[in-house]
C-alpha cells in the first residue's frame, strides 16, 4: 500500500534514510513505494574531464610511480652488489697477503692483487665468481629497465623527462647511471617483461593497444 502521507517527504530524505526506507519497502514487497522512494531522490549533474584524456593522465601517473619504484629497487641491488664485490676482493687480497706474510715470504701487494686468482683457493674463486655474476646480472637488469622505458616512451610519443613530472628524482637516478650502462648488454627477457608491463598498464587504463 502506498504511504501517500509520507511520499511528500521523500525528496527531503537523507541518503541514509532513503537507503533504509527503500530496503524496508522492498522487504515488505511494496514495489510502488520503493519506486517512489528511489525516484524522488534528488538528481545531480557532474562535470568531468574527457575520459580519454583523464585515462591517459592516470596511466601516465601509474606508470611513473611503478617505474620509479622498480628503478629504485634495481638500482639499489646494483649498488649493493658493487659494494659486496669490492669488499670481497679487498678481503680476499688481504687474506692472501696475510697468508704469504705468515709463511715468511716477501710480499708485493700489487703482485698479490694481480695474481689473486692464481693464489686463491677454489672456494674463494667460486665466491668471487658468484659475486661477479650477481653484479653483472644486476647491471643487465638495470639496462633492460632503461631500454624498456625508452621504447615505451617512443611508442606513445612522449619524452622520458615528461613522463616523470610526478616524480622528478627518477630522471636524476636514470641520468646518473646512463653512462655506466652504455656498453652493458641488457637482459632481453627482463626487457621484454618490463616493456609488456608498461604497455599493459597503458592499455588497461586507456583501452588503447600499443602497436609493436
Amino acid at each position: 500500500m502506498r504511504k501517500n502521507n509520507l511520499a511528500k517527504l521523500y525528496p527531503n530524505l537523507t541518503p541514509d534514510e532513503r537507503f533504509k526506507l527503500l530496503l524496508t519497502a522492498l522487504a515488505r514487497g511494496d514495489e510502488d513505494d520503493a519506486h517512489d522512494i528511489a525516484h524522488s531522490c534528488p538528481k545531480k549533474s557532474y562535470l568531468i574531464s574527457d575520459p580519454a584524456y583523464a585515462d591517459r593522465l592516470e596511466a601516465g601517473r601509474d606508470i611513473a610511480i611503478f617505474y620509479s619504484l622498480e628503478w629504485l629497487l634495481q638500482e639499489q641491488r646494483f649498488s649493493v652488489s658493487s659494494v659486496i664485490l669490492t669488499m670481497n676482493s679487498f678481503a680476499r687480497n688481504s687474506y692472501l697477503t696475510g697468508y704469504l706474510l705468515g709463511c715468511g715470504k716477501q710480499v708485493d701487494i700489487n703482485k698479490v692483487v694481480d695474481k689473486a686468482d692464481e693464489l686463491a683457493t677454489s672456494h674463494t674463486q667460486d665466491v668471487q665468481q658468484e659475486y661477479t655474476t650477481m653484479h653483472e646480472q644486476s647491471k643487465r637488469q638495470l639496462k633492460a629497465l632503461l631500454l624498456a622505458l625508452e621504447e615505451f616512451c617512443h611508442d606513445i610519443d612522449v619524452p622520458i623527462e615528461h613522463m616523470f613530472y610526478w616524480f622528478p628524482p627518477t630522471i636524476e637516478w636514470i641520468n646518473d647511471k646512463k653512462a655506466e650502462l652504455q656498453d652493458v648488454q641488457p637482459d632481453d627477457e627482463a626487457m621484454n617483461c618490463y616493456l609488456s608491463l608498461l604497455q599493459g598498464c597503458w592499455t588497461e587504463r586507456t583501452g588503447e593497444t600499443i602497436a609493436v
